[in-house]
């Protein structure tokens, strides 16, 4: 299928694949895995580097720059780490499901093309410049006079690290589930190989669902690694003023929707026209038997009862792809952002401080 090809092809032209390859070249003939795993730690290196120097021109202690800069090289080798496996995961879901039921030459075509646009190098990197300015303009590090000293400017170049990395989620997280969409329309619909009987159960829909649903999870890890970087890094975001992150947590609520609810609304469009049709075809041969049910030899009253047996085993069906594994992985993305965010606000000192006296 000309799908898995392009899936294949494209790995290299993903911003973060591209930036490990580069710096993985000597072990060109390794697996993607390993280079996946030295690149990261290649990436973890010169980040730690960079952050340590920059924090230390301006005149941090060593010990926070050490801290930090560890946290920020780990987030970012970790977000570039997550983008990547979860691509490779979408691509090994693709290449099962078409193995499966293969796709008709239409969809397989348009899937192809909607891929070779996705995988933009140029489209990704504009993904995140405009995470960077988003957050530039949160922490007010462009107009805030006050915030313009050498130690704000270092950590804003520590926080501009991760938030580059973050960029690539947040550019994944609105893109991937678009995917759908190129399923859902009207003149691909013959080519899905839908099953008859049981819509939901189709391969190519599982396999959608089942790599969006890793994908919402992947989103509320980039949003809680970025929650994470900014408390640490600016210990005093969120302290008096919990806009910030309200804001961010909800960035990561609409996030985890998109992610979510637009897949299953366009697979459950798919599953419940599938069923139509199914249905349809059932009551036409069960009406013609039942026109003439008086003169119906035994066989043909048998094969009614099958038809009408099929029929509620069609209509009693899952109308959606939205299953228990679907909820928790919903669930989860929820709420691994807003826990994060609740352990940055409180002040624990000033909270155990008080505890002794309030059990007294």
């Amino acid at each position: 299928m000309e799908i898995v090809g392009v899936f294949q092809s494209s790995r290299e032209k993903i911003l973060c694949n591209l930036i490990l390859d580069k710096l993985v070249w000597p072990f060109g003939k390794a697996s993607s895995s390993l280079k996946r795993i030295i690149g990261c730690t290649t990436l973890f290196l010169i980040c730690f580097l960079v952050v340590v120097a920059v924090l230390w021109i301006a005149n941090q202690p060593a010990k926070i720059s050490l801290i930090n800069a560890v946290i920020v090289a780990l987030i970012s080798s970790l977000s570039f780490y997550v983008i990547s496996w979860n691509y490779d995961y979408i691509l090994d879901q693709v290449r099962e499901a078409v193995s499966s039921s293969p796709l008709g030459n239409n969809l397989d075509g348009k899937l192809s093309s909607w891929v070779k646009k996705a995988v933009n190098p140029w489209s990704q990197l504009t993904g995140s410049l405009i995470s960077i300015l988003i957050i530039a303009a949160v922490l007010h590090l462009i107009v805030d006079e006050r915030e313009l000293s050498v130690e704000h400017l270092a950590k804003f170049t520590a926080i501009l690290i991760v938030v580059f990395s973050m960029g690539q989620g947040g550019y994944w997280a609105i893109v991937s589930p678009l995917f759908t969409k190129e399923l859902s329309r009207d003149t691909v619909f013959d080519d899905l190989n839908i099953d008859p009987l049981h819509p939901s159960r189709t391969p190519i829909l599982v396999s959608a669902s089942k790599f969006l649903s890793v994908a919402s999870l992947t989103d509320a890890l980039m949003v809680t690694l970025c929650l994470i970087s900014l408390f640490v890094i600016r210990p005093r975001f969120g302290k008096g003023n919990l806009t910030y992150p309200v804001v961010m947590v909800l960035s990561g609520y609409l996030l985890t929707t998109w992610n979510f609810l637009l897949p299953q609304w366009n697979l459950a469009r798919i599953i419940q026209r599938a069923k139509m049709n199914t249905l349809n075809e059932i009551s036409l041969e069960a009406n013609k038997l039942y026109s003439r049910l008086e003169s119906l030899s035994s066989s043909e009253f048998e094969r009614l009862e099958h038809l009408m047996k099929f029929y509620d085993d069609v209509s009693n069906g899952p109308n959606t792809m939205i299953n228990f594994v679907a909820l928790r992985s919903l669930i989860g993305s929820l709420l691994t952002p807003t826990v994060v965010a609740i352990i940055g606000i409180v002040d624990w000192k000033a909270l155990l401080q008080r505890l002794p006296a309030s059990i007294k």
